[in-house]
């Protein structure tokens, strides 16, 4: 069943035709999955965390893809992909590293993936965040080290 003749809405305009016009489609040409495709690949970062040895590897080459974008969330996601590795692996001092290379990404946004890698490292605030957490920052800091000590456990067989 089509539009009511002379009755005309902001996605079907006025016409006597019963059939969507063909303009929808045309939005779509030229359309660039890019940010798609590396949220894609920084879910199989976290979903291999702390089991495989190339995730530093996946995360050069998905960083270099997002600079090359100008996609600069993606590189952040994969930057706090990369936390979340070394903290299941509970390497500090890898985790440290990449905490410090996700606080030179987030300089000007995003400041609060960093809040979010030090409390899955379960280390203290390198300074007072400016983050307002919908539950107390406790609370938050405990959810997110949770995800890492389930990780951790699943992969111990626990």
């Amino acid at each position: 069943m089509g539009r009511p003749p002379g009755v005309a809405s902001p996605t079907w305009p006025a016409s006597t035709e019963t059939s969507p016009p063909p303009w929808p489609l045309e939005l779509l040409s030229g359309l660039d999955l890019r940010a798609t495709t590396l949220t894609t690949q920084i879910a199989a970062l976290v979903r291999d965390a702390g089991t495989t040895r190339d995730v530093e590897d996946r995360d050069r080459v998905l960083g270099t893809e997002a600079t090359v974008a100008g996609i600069v969330s993606a590189q952040v996601m994969a930057e706090l992909a990369v936390c979340f590795h070394h903290a299941v692996q509970n390497d500090h001092g890898k985790v440290n590293t990449a905490i410090s290379r996700l606080c030179d990404l987030t300089r000007d946004n995003y400041a609060y993936y960093v809040d979010i890698a030090q409390f899955m490292a379960d280390t203290p605030l390198d300074q007072v965040s400016g983050a307002r957490w919908l539950d107390s920052e406790q609370h938050t800091r405990n959810r997110w080290r949770g995800l890492v000590t389930a990780r951790q456990a699943h992969h111990s067989g626990r």
